[in-house]
C-alpha cells in the first residue's frame, strides 16, 4: 500500500511537471513570434514553477524508487527461495540490476518476468502490462536525456527543452499507472506460492521407493544412514520413550503422497492445487511401528 501510494504521488507530480513545462513552452513560443510582450515578473513566475516541479519530481522519484526496489527485492527473494530454477539471475540482481549501466535496461525487466513465472507457473505468459510498463519507463528516461541536450540560452532551446521534457513527464505518469498494475498483479501472485517447511523433524525418513509414473510427487534418494556406534555399557537399562515420527499432511484438495514421502529441499506444490488453509499443519506426529 505504501508503494502504491508513492506511485500515485509520482503520477500526480509528473502531470503537474508536464503542465507547467507546457505552459512555459507556450509562453516562450508567444515571445518568439511576438504575439506576447515580455513581462519580467510573469517570466520569473513561470521559471519558478518549472524549477519547483523539477525538484518535486526528482524527490518523488527517488523516494518511490527506494520503496519500489525494496518491495521488488523482497518479492524476488521470497520466490527465488521457493523456485530458484525459474530465475535467470540471482536474487541480488533485484537490487543491483537497477544500478549497473546497460544491464539496468534489461535485468530488472527479466527479474520481473521471472518472478511472475515463478509465482504462476512456467507455462503462464507474462502479462502485456509488464511490457508496456517497462517500455514507458525506458521512454520517459530517454525523453529526459534528450531534453538535457537542449542546453543553450536561446529561447528556441528553452522551448524545445520544455516540450521534450513535458513529453517525458507525461510518459512517466503513464509508467507510474502501469507500475501500479504490475505491483498489484505480482504481489497477489507471489502470495499464492506456498511456503513449505523444511524436512528434518525427528524420525522423518526419506522415502526410498520409486514413485509411480506420472506421480505429482518427486522421488528422493534415501539418505545414507549414520554409522552405528556401539552403546556404552550401562548398569541398568531404563526404558526410553520412543520419539514420534512426523508424516507429511497434504491440505484438502491436494493429491495423496506416497507413504513416508518428505518434500525435497525447495519443493513447491503445483500452482493448480488449491491453497492450503491458514496455519495448516503440514506435519503431523505418528508413532513408529
Amino acid at each position: 500500500m505504501v508503494l502504491i501510494a508513492a506511485l500515485l504521488l509520482t503520477f500526480v507530480v509528473s502531470i503537474w511537471a508536464m503542465l507547467v513545462r507546457l505552459d512555459r513552452a507556450s509562453y516562450v513560443s508567444a515571445l518568439m513570434d511576438h504575439s506576447k510582450a515580455f513581462v519580467e515578473s510573469e517570466a520569473t513566475t513561470k521559471d519558478d514553477h518549472v524549477r519547483g516541479a523539477i525538484v518535486a519530481d526528482l524527490l518523488t522519484m527517488l523516494a518511490t524508487a527506494a520503496v519500489f526496489i525494496t518491495w521488488f527485492a523482497i518479492v524476488v527473494r521470497r520466490l527465488h527461495r521457493a523456485r530458484p530454477a525459474d530465475f535467470r539471475h540471482g536474487p541480488g540482481w533485484a537490487i543491483g540490476g537497477w544500478f549497473v549501466p546497460v544491464l539496468s535496461l534489461v535485468y530488472p525487466k527479466q527479474m520481473a518476468d521471472d518472478a511472475w513465472r515463478a509465482a504462476t507457473g512456467r507455462s503462464r505468459s507474462v502479462p502485456a502490462v509488464f511490457h508496456f510498463w517497462w517500455a514507458a519507463w525506458l521512454l520517459s528516461n530517454l525523453a529526459g536525456l534528450v531534453a538535457l541536450g537542449f542546453s543553450g540560452n536561446e529561447l528556441s532551446s528553452l522551448m524545445n527543452r520544455d516540450r521534450v521534457g513535458a513529453t517525458g513527464e507525461g510518459i512517466a505518469a503513464l509508467a507510474a499507472l502501469l507500475a501500479i498494475a504490475v505491483v498489484a498483479k505480482l504481489d497477489v501472485a507471489s502470495h499464492g506460492v506456498q511456503p513449505m517447511p523444511a524436512a528434518g523433524w525427528p524420525g522423518a525418513g526419506w522415502p526410498g521407493a520409486a514413485m509411480a509414473p506420472g506421480s505429482p510427487w518427486p522421488a528422493q534418494q534415501p539418505v545414507a544412514p549414520a554409522p552405528q556406534v556401539a552403546p556404552a555399557p550401562q548398569v541398568a537399562q531404563q526404558p526410553v520413550a520412543q520419539q514420534p515420527q512426523h508424516a507429511f499432511n497434504p491440505p484438502p484438495g491436494w493429491p495423496t503422497p506416497p507413504p513416508g514421502w518428505v518434500p525435497p529441499p525447495g519443493w513447491q506444490p503445483d500452482p493448480a492445487w488449491p491453497p492450503a488453509p491458514e496455519n495448516w499443519p503440514f506435519w503431523i506426529p505418528v508413532n513408529p511401528a
